[in-house]
């Protein structure tokens, strides 16, 4: 099925089994629509700043003069240009989407199929939407540092990507997206109560799964107690989880909170590939030498 713009506007989401070039050249689509929807978005919102400051000066100004009737019609004017283009500004807004939720899925696709068979599909989900949306929300509670306060936590597994190697290992790649927000009410200097919202990112989750064949690297299970030390990560990463038995392997890592754009995110991908490729070799030659 043909890449639909319109249709994924709607959604923010991308979603198929595209091959490789297809991924691509739809990926870029998104990336041109992206930066004209910012380009949008700045000219009408700046459009609509300098509006409203217009028409609130405008709006001082008749009431000072004695012919007030006449001179309000430019303010109001002004001002009906300022809602109007602050409209237009905000549904363009939608459409300006985190330039790392396409540049990374195409960095990856680019790498991950050299090792695949031509044109071979990638069942693939790329969610565009924002982190805090409510349907992201995995739980909710009060923030025991602040009384009164309420603490809602958000899981976003925007990046969904996976294929099969031509050695026929089926590979998955996930990353999610950790944010908290924090909701109360604050007393200002001037005693007056306001209610704030403030969000905090607290990093991503990386995972590699590979399910590979018994026959093949099921030795793999016999190097368990060494695989945490074959496993190198950047230094802004931690190894959260690694679990394997005779047909699979997992890798969990958590990323520290604003350390890695869209480069280092590929070479945390490409390291956890190669680290869990090492143990898979190491276990065939070990298959080998028992038999």
């Amino acid at each position: 099925m043909a890449f639909d713009l319109k249709s994924f506007g709607k959604t923010l989401v991308y979603e198929g089994t595209p091959s490789g070039p297809q991924l691509q050249a739809n990926f870029k689509q998104i990336a041109v629509q992206d930066k004209k929807a910012e380009k949008k978005r700045t000219l009408y919102f700046t459009i609509a700043i300098i509006s409203a400051i217009c028409a609130f000066v405008g709006f001082i100004w008749a009431a000072q003069e004695t012919a007030a009737g006449v001179l309000l019609l430019v303010p109001i004017v002004l001002l009906l240009v300022a809602m109007v283009t602050g409209v237009l500004g905000g549904r363009w807004n939608q459409f300006a989407v985190p330039d790392l939720r396409y540049t990374l899925p195409m960095q990856l696709v680019d790498m991950l199929e050299r090792d695949m068979a031509k044109n071979t599909a990638f069942a693939t989900r790329i969610d565009f939407s924002a982190p805090t949306k409510k349907k992201k929300q995995v739980a909710k509670g009060p923030w025991p540092a602040r009384s009164g306060w309420t603490q809602a936590s958000f899981e976003d597994p925007w990046l969904r990507l996976s294929g099969q190697f031509l050695d026929n290992t089926r590979f998955a790649l996930t990353l999610t997206e950790l944010t908290v927000v924090r909701s109360g009410w604050k007393r200002s200097r001037s005693g007056k109560r306001k209610h704030k919202t403030k969000t905090k990112p607290k990093g991503m989750e990386a995972q590699l799964l590979l399910k590979f064949s018994r026959k093949r690297y099921g030795a793999v299970t016999a190097l368990q107690p060494d695989l945490a030390g074959a496993v190198n990560l950047p230094q802004q990463v931690s190894l959260k989880k690694i679990k394997v038995n005779d047909h699979q392997l997992l890798l969990r890592a958590k990323v520290a909170p604003n350390s890695l754009d869209a480069d280092g995110l590929y070479q945390l991908f490409t390291q956890m590939l190669l680290s869990a490729y090492q143990v898979l070799n190491l276990s065939k030659e070990l298959s080998k030498s028992s038999a």
